[in-house]
């Protein structure tokens, strides 16, 4: 935790272009951390790398100006914190292999928009007290395992 947050609540990071999904986040998450947004990944960046101690979670489009939220994850790839999470519409992408891939980079993984923001909520909240969430895993169990 660093001394530069207002009455020690949690940071965001959020890297989004849209301006309606950023103030939909502003209004979910803004009781719960405080929140720095930017809407493209080269900005994402210099914020990151101007502190990265001072973020506890990143959420990220991958379909952003400047640089891909990709090329975001696979920049601070090598840092342990904070927690990262895709929240992307992967209609050009195979969903699955971009799960992988921001598993890859560390990532805890994709969430595809449209999602529901109660769930989105619920597991930004368990996030940001716990260090997991069991929401986010039943997702991801639900929409990338294999099914047998």
């Amino acid at each position: 935790m660093t001394n530069d947050r207002p009455h020690n609540k949690p940071h965001i990071l959020i890297l989004e272009d849209d301006p309606a999904i950023s103030e939909l986040y502003q209004v979910a998450f803004g009781e719960m951390a405080q929140i720095t947004h930017c809407a493209s990944g080269s900005r994402g960046e210099k914020l990151f790398f101007g502190n990265p101690d001072k973020y506890d979670l990143i959420i990220l489009d991958d379909d952003m100006p400047g640089k891909r939220g990709m090329e975001f994850l696979e920049a601070i790839c090598h840092y342990e914190k904070p927690l990262r999470l895709m929240v992307s519409s992967p209609q050009t992408l195979d969903a699955h292999e971009t799960h992988a891939k921001v598993r890859s980079y560390k990532g805890l993984g994709l969430v595809k928009k449209p999602m529901g923001i109660g769930m989105l909520m619920s597991a930004v909240d368990d996030l940001l007290k716990y260090g997991t969430s069991t929401t986010l895993e039943d997702y991801f169990r639900a929409n990338y395992e294999k099914q047998n």
